[in-house]
C-alpha cells in the first residue's frame, strides 16, 4: 500500500476476515463436534481484523491525502449465519 502511496494512489478498500471458522471448508474440513476449534478459528479472524483496523487507522493519520476504507464483512456474515430467517436464507 505504500509502495502503491508512493506511485500516487490515495483511495483504497481494505477488506476484513470473514469469520473463517465458519467457511464451508472448515466445517467441511473439520468434524461438528470440534466447535471449539471451529471457534478459534472466528476468535483469530476478529484479531486479525482488529490489528487492521488499528493498522488502517493508523496509516490514515500518517499520510497526507490517503483515504482508507475500512470494508466489515465479518458481522453481516456473522449475523446471517446466526439468523438465517432474518435474511429470508435456509443453512444447509
Amino acid at each position: 500500500m505504500q509502495r502503491l502511496y508512493g506511485k500516487g494512489a490515495r483511495k483504497f478498500a481494505v477488506v476484513r476476515l470473514p469469520p473463517v471458522g465458519c467457511l464451508p471448508v472448515e466445517v467441511t474440513t473439520h468434524s461438528i463436534s470440534n466447535i471449539l476449534y471451529v471457534e478459534q478459528e472466528n476468535i483469530d479472524s476478529q484479531g486479525y481484523n482488529t490489528k487492521l483496523e488499528d493498522l488502517v487507522s493508523r496509516l490514515n493519520s500518517q499520510h497526507s491525502g490517503i483515504h482508507i476504507e475500512y470494508v466489515d464483512i465479518y458481522n453481516p456474515m456473522a449475523e446471517l449465519l446466526e439468523d438465517p430467517k432474518r435474511f429470508d436464507k435456509i443453512i444447509v
